[in-house]
């Protein structure tokens, strides 16, 4: 590396669990996966690396997941991480644009300091790009899915009825393999008890050749929401509890659709 590990400038970031960490330091693009790879071992609870930049057009701070593909998460703690740096005070709000990977354009992001290492965060999520029924097959199986597609990453729901179909040992094995078939930089499969608002997110980047059991998942609480627009043809707004806490997702219209979660900065 052009860099040494021990010089990277880094922040360890919690958003409702789903450990972050956004590297400001400059390192070269093909040595994403390396430094990604490095944070994963070095603290075993974070999930996903980004990297931060403000040379943006348009942007105020710029994202680049080490994968490619774009996490909701990601973007609401580099806001945050944005609003943090320029002074943001107890009970001040503030609206970074930030122009994060697998995401066509920039997203509004609003922020309200809640305390110094502590922050509110709503995002303007981007619209998916389609959302489908589709045929799928493992292990002798066959399944017909709702699909919600993003630029950078598919989502796919295994709703009520469906969630206690599949092992997480087989449920790994199957986000590969459909990732593969479709092409896509990134794949959820999302776990949604409807019933009592439950939501268990697998995600599967092929640039990391890794897959996480995620404590929350942003872009796939926005699938989900997005799905439950679709089937009841009418606004959706909702808490989905998630292993790590609870996101908050509401469709109002193909264009109108706003996440809400908290962010923390946490000392290692």
């Amino acid at each position: 590396m052009s860099v040494s590990y021990d010089d990277l400038k880094y922040n360890y970031i919690d958003p409702t669990g789903n450990i972050t960490i956004l590297v400001e330091s400059t390192v070269p693009k093909e040595e994403y996966t390396i430094v990604s790879d490095y944070f994963c071992k070095k603290y075993p609870a974070c999930e996903q690396v980004g990297f931060v930049f403000c040379d943006c057009p348009g942007a105020d701070i710029r994202l680049q997941m080490a994968g490619g593909e774009f996490c909701g998460n990601a973007t609401m703690s580099t806001g945050a991480l944005f609003a943090k740096k320029s002074g943001l005070t107890l009970g001040q709000k503030k609206t970074v644009k930030v122009k994060p990977s697998g995401s066509p354009s920039v997203l509004d992001v609003e922020i309200e300091c809640l305390d110094e290492n502590y922050y509110a965060g709503k995002v303007s999520m981007p619209s998916p790009i389609g959302f489908e029924y589709r045929d799928f097959s493992f292990a002798g199986r066959d399944y017909r899915l709702p699909m919600v597609k993003f630029q950078g990453m598919y989502h796919i729901i295994f709703d009520s009825a469906e969630v206690e179909t599949l092992s997480k040992e087989v449920a790994e094995k199957a986000v590969i393999k459909w990732c593969e078939e479709i092409g896509s930089d990134g794949m959820g499969l999302m776990f949604l008890n409807e019933a009592e608002r439950k939501l268990t997110p697998l995600v599967y980047v092929p640039a990391l050749k890794a897959f996480y059991w995620e404590n929350s998942c942003a872009s796939g609480t926005t699938a989900t929401g997005y799905y439950l627009y679709k089937k009841y043809k009418k606004e959706t707004d909702i808490f989905f509890t998630e292993p790590g806490g609870e996101l908050g997702i509401k469709v109002s219209s193909e264009n109108e659709i706003y996440l809400s979660g908290h962010v923390r900065f946490t000392a290692v």
